[in-house]
């Protein structure tokens, strides 16, 4: 039975207490200004004096989620939304209590409800649409904000709208609303350039780029694009020359350290292509330490969390927990460390016409909260909330390929939320993995460990570790497969990776350069070609240089040569 909603409540009636509302007033500044111990202090007095002002519980559910003690935050706002479930301010306060703690499914629970309360707020729209972006429901959060940017006209609003149109699969739309930006011309067409490739469509790309070579010809993502997707159509060595003059020119001496790294990235891969390897690595190193974020977030906490979740999902444990989960035989994981070949694999399976793929869809992270409460409840609903994400043209497909990095991190919870899944771990020689992640430029918020020489060694080592740790757990589940051989063996890999997948054979998997599926990640140009070799072994032309590293994963190195 479906319930009507609860009448909309805005606010609450005033105190009629002068003193009261004047407390409430102050209090409100000091959480304002982030003065917690003197706001808890007032509040505490407050409340001694008008204990059943639900005005008062409001502003201490606030405190606590701005202390960070999320779960007495939301259990607090519970018990003030069982006595007025059509409170907004609740809503929307439970759902950043939610978020904060990282349990999107209760805040997209509580946005939903206080947008069909107030359908006209932006502030509650945009919420919602970037908790649906967070759960990938890519096409929701398009019906959400797209209404919400047209009253707004905000550029932050719109840019947001073409990135979700473009996710979405919706190229024109996209397009449209770039040309709705006020943004430079170089940036522009960029952007364009980006959507129009990510489909496959490289002559239309390479015309927008043209664009924005005439009309911007400094602009470091314009210069930092060619060089990773438009290697042969551009002669490096110019392309050199302009950018040192770029960097060089006191005109830019206040260039934002972001658009130095793209410059220094784009520099590198210029003189690699001119075999200037010295050259090469100097920019290439200098590009990562402008693109470093000021302080690294350790990864200690992150292999913590990965370490405990290989340690408690025992064999025994995930087939006990198994009846949990969802019987859908749809996913199929393809994981790896970056560069490591998971978009080849991607596209492989993709390819099959009963196949699809979500690309990175990075989903299990912000499921990871409701996921590890282990109540079955919770690990149907985080199931149903990963078939969600998938587009609706795909859903009906026998299988769908999530290429997301992370599972390779959280392989127990794929398997808990999924038992019947299966697993692709794709393996690249240490060196080749390490080196062309240093050399790429990753998008914001992405993978800034590749940033640091030490940290990306580490993850190296770390994510070897953990992959056999699960690959000796589910041999059935997971597949592994090694970059090398796929390139050296293309059809007998294939074969067998089609194999695992539960799939019948298809020759299309052969030709998945031709496939018009979109890719997004830093392949999408390599992954338009047939398979290619020059790949295998590029690191060692910086062999000198990338001594410490060796040495570093000479163990590792060792182990994957001796079973090549």
């Amino acid at each position: 039975m479906t319930y009507p909603p609860p009448k909309a409540l805005h606010h609450l009636p005033p105190s009629r207490n002068k003193r009261v509302r004047s407390a409430i007033a102050a209090i409100r500044l000091l959480l304002r200004r982030k003065q917690l111990q003197e706001a808890a202090v007032q509040l505490q007095q407050l409340q001694q004096a008008d204990p059943a002002n639900v005005e008062i519980a409001l502003l201490q559910a606030e405190l606590l989620t701005l202390a960070g003690d999320h779960d007495r935050s939301c259990q607090l706002l519970k018990q003030i939304l069982s006595q007025h479930p059509g409170l907004v301010p609740a809503l929307v306060l439970s759902a950043r209590a939610h978020t904060a703690a990282q349990r999107h499914l209760d805040a997209l629970d509580a946005l939903q409800l206080a947008h069909e309360l107030s359908a006209d707020d932006h502030g509650i729209a945009t919420q919602l649409a970037d908790t649906l972006t967070i759960l990938r429901r890519t096409a929701d959060a398009v019906k959400v904000l797209a209404p919400a940017a047209r009253k707004s006209k905000s550029s932050s609003d719109l840019a947001k709208v073409a990135a979700l149109h473009d996710k979405a699969g919706n190229l024109d739309l996209c397009l449209d609303t770039y040309d709705r930006l006020n943004l430079p011309l170089p940036d522009l067409h960029v952007l364009k350039a980006g959507a129009l490739l990510a489909r496959g469509r490289k002559a239309e790309a390479l015309a927008s780029i043209e664009e924005a070579r005439r009309s911007g010809p400094g602009n470091a993502s314009l210069h930092l694009f060619i060089a990773k997707n438009f290697a042969t159509e551009f002669d490096p060595t110019q392309q050199a020359r302009e950018i040192a003059a770029i960097l060089a020119s006191p005109n830019n001496a206040g260039l934002p350290a972001e658009d130095r790294a793209r410059l220094n990235f784009a520099l590198g891969l210029a003189h690699e292509r001119n075999g200037n390897f010295n050259e090469a690595f100097r920019a290439i190193e200098q590009a990562n330490r402008h693109a470093a974020p000021e302080n690294f977030t350790s990864d200690q906490q992150l292999e913590k969390v990965a370490q405990g979740i290989a340690d408690h999902f025992t064999k025994a444990r995930l087939a006990q927990l198994g009846p949990a989960g969802h019987a859908s035989q749809q996913p199929v994981f393809v994981t790896g460390l970056p560069r490591s070949g998971t978009t080849l694999v991607e596209q492989i399976v993709a390819s099959h016409p009963d196949a699809a793929s979500v690309g990175e869809l990075e989903l299990i992270p912000a499921l990871k909260q409701s996921l590890v409460s282990l109540q079955s409840r919770d690990i149907k609903r985080c199931a149903q909330a990963w078939l969600a994400a998938v587009p609706a043209a795909n859903s009906r497909q026998a299988r769908i390929v999530d290429k997301s990095i992370s599972t390779a991190l959280h392989t127990g919870l794929a398997v808990l939320m999924f038992p019947k899944a299966r697993i692709v771990f794709v393996r690249r020689h240490p060196m080749d993995i390490y080196w062309s992640a240093y050399r790429e430029m990753f998008g914001a918020n992405a993978v800034t460990f590749t940033y640091s020489p030490e940290m990306l060694a580490h993850r190296i080592k770390f994510s070897e570790h953990i992959m056999s740790s699960w690959q000796q757990r589910l041999p059935e589940r997971i597949l592994t497969v090694r970059y090398e051989d796929i390139v050296m063996n293309a059809e007998a890999l294939t074969r067998r990776i089609i194999a695992h997948t539960g799939l019948e054979w298809s020759n299309d998997c052969l030709s998945f350069h031709k496939s018009n599926t979109v890719v997004r990640t830093a392949s999408m140009a390599q992954v338009r070609e047939p398979i290619y070799k020059s790949s295998i072994g590029k690191w060692q032309a910086y062999r000198k240089q990338l001594a410490p590293v060796t040495s570093a994963l000479a163990d590792l190195i060792a182990n994957y040569e001796k079973t090549s």
